[in-house]
């Protein structure tokens, strides 16, 4: 008899707020998962435990990195684009983003605002 493998944990089951995780020398991560070439800048929700960004950007030459990092910076926190760096993800859709001026509360209390209704 075979037993039963192991279950993945469905998105549906990851905690709303799990994309933003304190760091223990202050400041927080924030897990994205971005669409580029999106028509325009945008957080569209979540993905897979990751908060979800539209970036009207090409994924060439970390242009669409960048843009991500701004966007994120000015229009959804509201803190200076250097107090963002890019710690995982270059090149890939899923990245980790270390936010060096927040708490994890306060990135999810900015975020809440921003999010989509129907993914709160």
């Amino acid at each position: 008899m075979m037993k039963n493998p192991p279950r993945k944990t469905p998105a549906a089951d990851v905690a709303p707020d799990a994309f933003v995780v304190a760091r223990p020398g202050g400041g927080c991560v924030l897990r994205i998962y971005v669409q580029p070439g999106a028509r325009r800048d945008a957080i569209v929700g979540l993905h897979d435990g990751a908060l979800k960004v539209a970036i009207n950007a090409p994924p060439l030459e970390g242009k669409a990195n960048a843009r991500c990092l701004r966007f994120l910076a000015k229009e959804v926190l509201g803190i200076p684009t250097r107090d963002l760096s890019l710690v995982q993800g270059e090149r890939r859709r899923q990245k980790s983003i270390a936010i060096s001026s927040l708490s994890a509360d306060d990135v999810r209390r900015r975020i809440e605002h921003v999010l989509p209704r129907s993914t709160r």
